[in-house]
């Protein structure tokens, strides 16, 4: 009688066994349900830089929220650009924008389409490209220069080609002998960096020495960054002066090249 018993529970636990191995989880009775047709696409948060130099260097990233399933269209309108859909994101496009020598309005547009085959209407950015001209000379921009600093001193500088190097000379002079009043013994032009991508840069390099009430003063250095300009003949110097072996001050110069 106790076997039998025994038996009986076995087959009734097989039994059981055998059931919930054919019964479907939640997960799968929700995937089941879940209809791809009834999803709304629809584009959320779409993102990425909206006013940019057209220099034709480089690209940069737009996206949108990504949804599961869906794949994404990005297109242009108003201007020409290379579009990459950057690896393994899908919502996510790598946008080089074609190079201009005139300010350009443009947009660019995304579309979702779905797992089940639905797309969205398109979401918009417009695109402010701002003019670049690119430098293949660099003696397109020597000459002299006039403009004024942050501090509110007239300034005069001169650029000139020697050898593979841009030089610059006078930067600082305005402040120095009109607001720092100090007299300028030695000065030596400075080596400036002019990247393709409108940037210009100086490396921390040995500058002036200078008296004061005929004292001499410690050596001044000078490291910088800034932009440039070859359409509007233009230039941006953000400069650290140093002395001693810190930063003394920190001043912006904007400057014209004089035709």
């Amino acid at each position: 009688m106790k076997n039998k018993a025994l038996s009986l529970l076995g087959i009734f636990v097989a039994f059981l066994f055998l059931f919930s191995a054919c019964e479907k989880t939640e997960i799968e009775k929700a995937n089941e349900d879940y209809n791809f047709n009834d999803v709304i696409p629809m584009i959320f948060d779409f993102t990425g830089p909206t006013v940019l130099p057209a220099s034709g260097l480089g690209s940069v990233e737009y996206r949108c929220v990504y949804r599961g399933g869906s794949t994404y269209s990005f297109t242009t309108e108003g201007h020409n650009a290379t579009i990459t859909i950057k690896e393994g994101y899908p919502n996510i496009a790598e946008v080089a924008w074609d190079q201009s020598s005139v300010d350009v309005q443009a947009k660019l547009f995304v579309v979702e389409t779905t797992s089940g085959g639905k797309t969205s209407d398109p979401d918009t950015l417009a695109i402010t490209l701002t003019a670049f001209c690119p430098l293949v000379d660099l003696n397109d921009l020597v000459g002299t220069w006039t403009g004024d600093d942050s501090e509110g001193n007239a300034t005069q500088v001169v650029t000139f080609v020697d050898g593979s190097n841009f030089m610059i000379n006078g930067l600082n002079v305005g402040w120095m002998v009109g607001y720092w009043g100090e007299v300028i013994v030695d000065q030596v032009p400075l080596v400036m960096i002019m990247n393709e991508n409108g940037t210009l840069e100086i490396e921390l390099q040995y500058y002036m020495e200078t008296t004061w009430n005929g004292a001499p003063q410690p050596i001044y250095s000078i490291a910088a960054t800034g932009v440039w300009d070859n359409c509007l003949k233009t230039m941006t110097i953000d400069y650290d002066l140093y002395q001693g072996g810190s930063v003394l001050t920190s001043i912006t110069e904007n400057i014209t090249l004089v035709p």
